[in-house]
């Protein structure tokens, strides 16, 4: 990872002493040091910074295998998927039943999306909606053993524009 940071310090003219010592500095600032030997291929997709590209970019594009696929704010990026909250469960039991019966059952469910031990649904809006996910959960048959919200994330858009997680790419 400092080999390719160093690098392109030198392609875009710094000098090498320069580029030597911002790479490092780089590493440090953005907590990644212990991985300045690792190969950039060898990262996973959650070391690719898309919570600091939120907290930091003015504009973001969403790339797939060279493509545009999107261009604006954060903010406006986030805000078209059309999902307020994102709601992970972590549970047992048959997870795909229990997919099917929270788009029937969830008011504002969108979509779902099975993933390890859990699914994680996508809601547009609606009240109540704890309760509703785990009389849902329980019409099922299985049984929630951890349940997560969180808001859309830059993730989320790239997943909902192109089918596959970061990692996967």
């Amino acid at each position: 990872m400092w080999e390719n940071l160093y690098f392109h310090g030198r392609l875009f003219g710094i000098s090498a002493a320069a580029s030597k010592t911002t790479a490092s500095e780089l590493l440090e600032q953005f907590q990644l040091a212990k991985w300045a030997a690792a190969s950039v291929y060898a990262l996973s997709g959650g070391m690719a910074h898309m919570q600091e590209v939120e907290q930091l970019c003015d504009r973001v594009a969403i790339m797939n295998h060279g493509n545009i696929l999107a261009l604006d704010t954060p903010e406006n990026l986030k805000k078209s998927t059309g999902i307020d909250t994102i709601l992970t469960l972590k549970a047992s039991g048959d997870l795909t039943h229990l997919a099917a019966n929270l788009l029937e059952h969830v008011e504002g469910a969108t979509h779902t999306r099975l993933i390890d031990n859990g699914v994680e649904l996508h809601v547009a809006r609606g009240d109540q909606l704890l309760t509703r996910v785990i009389a849902a959960a329980d019409a099922s048959g299985s049984s929630v053993h951890d349940l997560s919200v969180a808001e859309p994330s830059l993730e989320t858009v790239f997943i909902n524009l192109t089918g596959k997680e970061l990692r996967d790419t």
